[in-house]
């Protein structure tokens, strides 16, 4: 008898509670990133180049330009199993509010607002953690909504498994 581990729920999560699939890597780094718009040198890709650096002065943080409901979005190229979604936005105290109540969603649709809502990201941290919990999906996005405001982030990782090779116990 085969069981896969399948999880439903989504949790705002510690770093270290999210339950990890057996032999899960960062999917974010292999797949492709986009974004609603870009600020200066703040391209989409910055935010999945391994680098957690936290200053943007550094030159590894996304940004977009000040606008109404932003979004960032990674197309990982083929469904996966998403278990964590984890976000560095800038370390800086001002900068941190711009992803309150940002939404991470999970899907197969290429479109950011139309895939389940894995969590919202908080105020006052500078890495998070959301649990997904084995969402399903090609398409990872973060999102504000019903706001003008930058959306920048200095890395989202992605730690999922592809869809069809989970591990059996």
């Amino acid at each position: 008898m085969k069981l896969y581990l399948l999880w439903t729920l989504p949790l705002l999560a510690s770093a270290d509670s999210c339950g990890a699939l057996p032999a899960e890597r960062n999917a974010a780094l292999y797949g492709r990133p986009t974004q609603s718009s870009v600020l200066e040198l703040g391209q989409a890709i910055n935010a999945v180049d391994g680098n957690a650096e936290a200053d943007p002065l550094k030159g590894s943080c996304s940004s977009t330009r000040l606008q109404h409901a932003p979004w960032w979005r990674v197309d990982l190229l083929a469904e996966h199993n998403v278990s964590t979604v984890r976000v560095t936005g800038r370390g800086c105290p001002n900068s941190r509010a711009w992803l309150a109540r940002a939404q991470v969603r999970v899907g197969s649709r290429r479109a950011h607002d139309r895939n389940p809502l894995c969590g919202e990201l908080v105020v006052d941290q500078v890495t998070q953690e959301l649990c997904c919990q084995g969402m399903q999906g090609r398409f990872v996005s973060i999102s504000l909504y019903n706001v003008n405001s930058i959306l920048s982030l200095c890395e989202v990782e992605v730690l999922a498994v592809p869809a069809g090779q989970e591990s059996c116990l």
